[in-house]
């Protein structure tokens, strides 16, 4: 039930990604997954957890915003309107929604810390996906312009989270930490589609923002179904 009518709200969204409206139906879908998250947790008894996991998710709606909000504007606007403006007010809303979601997968990596510690192994990938990250900074059509040192930090730490979340599941083997291993792996994938999407020039542009959208909102949706019990 839950995952139906999550999809109709991912749905209207999708629908809507090229009207004035986007920024709502954005809006909605980020408040959705939070609104899972604090039904599971509190019809599972699993309250604690959910404390635990809110200050990741809350980030994430955060960093959603400031986005969604520069979408619809550079929709609305006409392109006579003062498009430095509007380039000027997209990096504000990059950096201020790349901070966020930064925060929020440290928030992640705390909250996984709780059922498993860190150890020294699991940095080898987040340090690789740096090393990839400027791998692709080489190709020719690949351009970081002034977010290079912010999308390094980045992708170190969404790494780190969705690694996180897999070693927690291979190590307790429950239905929760899978529900959660499923949703990093989408939301990690979702930000893999993004860099191309914002950094590589490509013909495919809209293919890519759809792609991403589905993989991140159901990313965020499998980790807050993961307090169902």
């Amino acid at each position: 039930m839950l995952f139906a009518v999550y999809s109709i709200f991912v749905i209207m969204m999708l629908l809507s990604i090229k009207k004035k409206s986007y920024i709502i139906f954005k809006t909605l879908n980020s408040l959705a997954f939070i609104v899972v998250a604090v039904y599971c947790g509190m019809t599972s008894d699993r309250v604690s957890m959910m404390v635990g996991l809110l200050p990741g998710l809350i980030g994430c709606l955060a960093g959603d915003f400031p986005e969604a909000d520069y979408h619809a504007k550079s929709r609305s606007q006409s392109h006579t309107y003062l498009d430095f403006m509007l380039a000027t007010q997209y990096k504000k809303s990059f950096l201020y929604g790349l901070t966020c979601f930064l925060i929020a997968n440290l928030c992640f990596v705390i909250y996984f810390i709780n059922f498993q510690s860190l150890s020294i192994i699991e940095f080898i990938l987040p340090v690789a996906s740096i090393m990839i990250v400027i791998a692709l900074s080489y190709l020719p059509r690949m351009d970081y312009g002034v977010y290079d040192k912010a999308i390094l930090a980045y992708a170190f730490m969404i790494t780190l989270a969705m690694v996180r979340s897999v070693v927690v599941y291979l190590t307790l083997s429950t239905p929760m930490f899978l529900f959660s291993m499923v949703g990093f792996i989408l939301y990690f994938l979702s930000d893999i589609i993004l860099l191309f999407e914002k950094f590589f020039e490509c013909r495919f542009k809209d293919i890519l923002t759809v792609f991403n959208l589905i993989t991140y909102f159901y990313g965020l949706f499998f980790i807050a179904l993961s307090l169902v019990k």
